[in-house]
């Protein structure tokens, strides 16, 4: 009981912790801390106050973006990979899309929870999509070398030669597999527009343009990937059915999506992450179960499902072979 009442008393800590890295993202301090400096160097930077900016410096020590040492403040390895501006894997434009999604209306929910319905995502406004490219691609291959760890340790891998990535987007998280296994065919089924965009990062790609829902996968695949992509079917079961057809015999279907239980009330990091994106209108969170009914109904065998946080937070890992 005496770990609760601390745990509630300092709740708000969560709220400060994020505003303390949204203002360091926004500012580019960690640009300004790549090497050893003083408050006063960083201060002088930044254009901010010096004794208040020694607070502020030492608060993000405190939560593991900065080290501190006689006096000076550098990155800390977390910051120095993902949080520099202008290098190939800065998490820093995707942070602000997510902070500026998930805490929207918020602010003020006893206000909001009066309003009814919300603003559903409009699949046809391209602005959408190229937002979401620009701050997928770094997402992606940061993830990249462990979505291809998982990938090799299935059996066949190293024989695969088509390969569909269902709704991938910039079509860069499987990066890392193609490089460890040349010859692979890949191919890229989304949008129109998402497609258009993605044709500029990943030119080796095939690309089928369309609906998931609408159009045919073509095939033969061994492997269809879908990570956190299948929200907007407009029938899961349609989907699972078409997998199944455009795949070959012992070919795999991989879903990476979260998957909520007790009564959509777990897991805690997803629930509280879509909260605001639901209230919002969105609330497109798949329950436990519900990809994998869809499967097994299509004809799939399921070989596991697992809970996996290495690929951008918790979701459920299914992995279902096509007998």
């Amino acid at each position: 009981m005496a770990d609760a009442y601390s745990n509630l008393i300092n709740e708000m800590n969560g709220c400060i912790r994020w505003l303390l890295l949204e203002a360091a993202v926004r500012m580019k301090l960690f640009d300004v801390t790549e090497k050893w400096v003083t408050d006063e160097d960083i201060s002088h930077c930044l254009g901010t106050n010096i004794s208040k900016t020694a607070l502020y410096l030492d608060a993000l020590v405190s939560c593991g973006y900065l080290r501190k040492f006689c006096g000076q403040y550098r990155n800390s390895d977390l910051s120095e990979k993902y949080l520099k501006s202008g290098q190939e894997l800065y998490q820093g434009s995707l942070l602000l899309s997510l902070g500026e999604r998930r805490l929207k209306n918020l602010d003020n929910i006893p206000l909001f929870l009066k309003e009814n319905g919300g603003q559903k995502l409009n699949l046809a406004d391209e602005n959408i999509w190229k937002n979401s490219i620009d701050t997928l691609i770094p997402f992606q291959r940061a993830v990249s070398e462990n979505v291809a760890d998982i990938l090799d340790s299935l059996n066949g891998a190293e024989s695969f030669r088509d390969v569909l990535d269902l709704g991938g987007g910039p079509c860069l998280i499987l990066e890392e597999f193609l490089k460890r296994h040349e010859g692979i065919n890949l191919t890229l089924l989304d949008l129109p527009p998402v497609a258009d965009l993605a044709e500029g990062f990943s030119p080796a790609c095939k690309y089928i343009k369309g609906s998931y829902s609408h159009i045919d996968f073509g095939g033969e695949y061994d492997l269809i990937w879908a990570s956190r992509s299948l929200y907007y079917a407009d029938d899961i079961n349609n989907i699972a059915s078409k997998a199944f057809s455009a795949l070959k015999k012992g070919g795999y279907f991989i879903s990476l999506h979260e998957g909520l239980y007790n009564e959509r009330t777990e897991p805690y990091e997803v629930v509280l992450g879509r909260v605001g994106v639901a209230m919002n209108g969105s609330d497109v969170s798949f329950s436990r179960g519900e990809i994998e009914n869809a499967l097994t109904g299509a004809g799939f065998k399921l070989l596991s499902v697992q809970t996996v946080t290495s690929i951008g937070g918790v979701a459920d890992m299914i992995t279902a072979v096509k007998i």
